[in-house]
């Protein structure tokens, strides 16, 4: 069946179709001195990427899957909340905010970048880059941040991991603790009405810290150590496994808990007291098996579908690989038996000929014992040489 791109073009080719829309509606390629933007809801969780652009500035104002950004030169980026890692590669003098679950760049040189990231970000052959606390604002973009599963008091800018400097020296990057501007994306410019989004902020405090979990759950004693006093020893250190500021946070895909702003867990912020009871924060924080069965209940039936027909094809095509080669291993026996057949007949004719030509030409010939002996050779003689005795017997001279 036909397949139509969203521009209504028509391609019967499933694949090419895909390939199409993508580059058409998720890519920014090959562009000059012009502003790009996305705004929200035209990428909605979908891969984007981003390519040879020169003296550009763009805009990715919704949230979305992996993106890919290569060969940018003198740009201007924003890319909004990613639920998987962004990938910066070969870009020079570019200055990006950028809001991802991970952050890797390679063969980058004098770049900014005002992050916010989930995991450790991680450079690789890169020079001067500079990294700072995420600094853009626009409306929804908190919402934007729940839908990527991002957690804004988490933010793991400072822990910069470089694969190309194993003793830590910091060479090929520093960190900017300076007041960083806002950038405030003019979304009133690209929807009609950007209030209805959500309120225009940044979530990310600026004094936002990387979250680390600590498991308490085992505790090592002595062999000499007795039951009652390892009891004693666990009841005593009962009280720290929960730490008031920041509970253990056992689920990357839910939001650790903040301390310094309750409103954060709840749709009408203005409604939610500053300072909440511990209560109130466990019970929000209790269910991280929700967020992770939106994850696994994802599901693909096209690509399932996909996947069924070429396994389907895969076998099809090794059975009749099969079939060939069984015929032709069936079609080289015959013809090796009609071969050696035709070569010992030819070998018993030529030995045949070959015996009476030497008995002819030699001074030997063959003689047979009786009816049923035994072809010997003799010296040949007028009385044993048995075609002269058949030309003698003939009357021949």
């Amino acid at each position: 069946m036909p397949f139509t791109a969203s521009d209504g073009t028509e391609f019967e080719d499933r694949d090419e179709y895909r390939k199409y829309e993508f580059e058409t509606n998720y890519t920014f390629k090959n562009k000059k001195d012009e502003t790009l933007i996305k705004a929200p809801g035209q990428i909605q969780g979908q891969p984007f990427d981003l390519a040879d652009l020169e003296n550009c500035q763009v805009f990715l104002v919704d949230h979305s899957d992996q993106v890919q950004i290569d060969n940018l030169v003198n740009c201007r980026v924003y890319i909004g909340p990613s639920s998987e890692s962004v990938f910066v590669r070969n870009c020079t003098n570019c200055f990006f905010t950028i809001a991802c679950k991970q952050l890797r760049t390679r063969d980058c040189s004098q770049i900014q970048v005002s992050l916010y990231t989930l995991t450790d970000p991680i450079i690789e052959t890169s020079t001067n880059v500079v990294f700072s606390t995420f600094n853009a604002a626009h409306h929804g973009l908190r919402q934007q941040f729940e839908a990527a599963h991002l957690e804004p008091e988490n933010n793991h800018w400072t822990q910069v991991y470089d694969f190309n400097d194993p003793n830590k020296t910091g060479e090929n990057w520093k960190l900017s603790h300076d007041a960083v501007e806002p950038w405030i994306i003019p979304l009133d410019q690209i929807v009609p009405s950007p209030d209805s989004l959500g309120p225009l902020e940044n979530p990310v405090p600026a004094t936002a810290t990387p979250i680390v979990a600590h498991d308490t759950s085992m505790q090592s004693f002595s062999i000499d150590t007795s039951q009652e006093a390892a009891s004693a020893a666990v009841d005593a250190a009962a009280p720290a496994v929960e730490s008031p500021p920041s509970p253990p946070h056992e689920d990357d895909f839910v939001p650790a808990p903040d301390t310094t702003d309750a409103s954060f867990y709840d749709e009408n912020p203005a409604a939610v007291p500053v300072h909440d009871t511990p209560e109130p924060v466990h019970e929000v924080a209790a269910p991280p098996p929700a967020p992770a069965a939106l994850v696994t209940q994802q599901s693909w039936p096209v690509l399932n579908e996909f996947e069924a027909k070429m396994a389907a094809e895969v076998e099809a095509k090794r059975e009749e690989e099969e079939r060939l080669i069984r015929e032709v291993k069936s079609k080289a026996e015959e013809e090796l038996d009609k071969y050696y057949g035709d070569r010992t007949d030819k070998l018993a004719h030529r030995a045949a000929t070959n015996r009476y030509a030497y008995c002819r030409g030699s001074n030997m010939c063959m003689l047979k014992e009786g009816c049923t002996g035994k072809w010997r050779m003799r010296r040949k003689s007028p009385r044993n040489c048995w075609w002269k005795w058949l030309r003698k017997s003939r009357g021949i001279a």
